[in-house]
């Protein structure tokens, strides 16, 4: 989970600077933080992969299950409310549990 999240702050550092420097669109941004969330949750599934021996696909869907639920959780701190998560909770739980799944699946 940590792997995941040290990937996840590096990636939006650098999803902001590129906003701030060349005025990306909105769609860039929502590209590029689905992008951050599949690959977050992928590198997360690998290292715990690694670290596990039986069913890691498994143990990476776990990964990105737990992360999605973190993640909401501290949206719903930061909004003082459930806001926009059930508009996109469902495709943002999807696609974590595909990273995890295929960086335990790739570990």
């Amino acid at each position: 989970m940590v792997a995941a999240y040290i990937v996840t702050g590096l990636c939006i550092l650098i999803l902001a600077f590129s906003l701030y420097k060349f005025g990306l669109s909105e769609n860039a941004i929502e590209l590029g933080v689905t992008f951050i969330y599949i690959l977050s949750t992928a590198i997360g599934g690998l290292f715990l992969g690694k670290c596990v021996e039986h069913r890691r696909f498994l143990w990476g869907m776990l990964l990105g299950l737990v992360y999605v639920f973190v993640l909401m959780f501290v949206s719903c701190i930061a909004h003082g409310g459930v806001g926009g998560i059930c508009e996109s909770g469902l495709s943002t739980m999807l696609l974590c549990l595909a990273g995890g799944t295929l960086g335990g699946i790739l570990s």
